[in-house]
């Protein structure tokens, strides 16, 4: 009973090779989908974790566990923007709730979201929301930007108003 079995004809409902190579190539393309993605997603973790800090293309990589070239590439073909619009969205997004919520001065919501100087904050600020960050508590709404998922597009409108 342990003696070698012949091997199934190659034609019919026995073995074929053909059949192993089709269910092979598809575990192989189900991994090429899912890899990108699962690197977007520590790429992200590697963000948000890294927020307030320089962040570069070299540790977006690192994190990634891919080139720099493709780690930037498969980010921006799985989030629509590319790194470095994806880390200002989501500073200048964060900063704007903790100036309506915590009401903090702007220069310390500048400087704690990382960015390197007050005027480029502003000019930031006003470019994504069309106001002034010292209007930011009287604003009635702003078009927040959250990192995409399957579940939003990357937008959530706030108003200041609510509580």
């Amino acid at each position: 009973s342990l003696a070698p079995q012949p091997c199934p004809p190659r034609s019919g409902q026995g073995f074929s090779p053909d059949r192993l190579r089709i269910r092979i190539s598809t575990s192989k393309q189900v991994k090429r989908v899912k890899e990108p993605i699962l690197a977007v997603q520590r790429m992200q973790d590697y963000i948000e974790a890294h927020l307030a800090e320089e962040i570069t293309l070299a540790g977006l990589s690192r994190a990634a566990l891919f080139s720099p070239w493709y780690a930037r590439r498969i980010f921006r073909e799985h989030t629509g923007c590319s790194p470095a619009d994806y880390i200002r969205r989501l500073r200048l997004s964060k900063s704007a709730l903790r100036l309506r919520d915590e009401r903090i001065r702007i220069i310390d919501a500048a400087y704690d979201c990382g960015f390197e100087s007050v005027d480029g904050y502003q000019r930031a600020f006003l470019r994504e929301f069309g106001c002034n960050p010292k209007n930011m508590p009287c604003a009635r709404s702003l078009s927040l930007f959250l990192p995409p998922t399957a579940s939003n597009s990357g937008n959530i409108c706030i108003r200041s108003d609510v509580k």
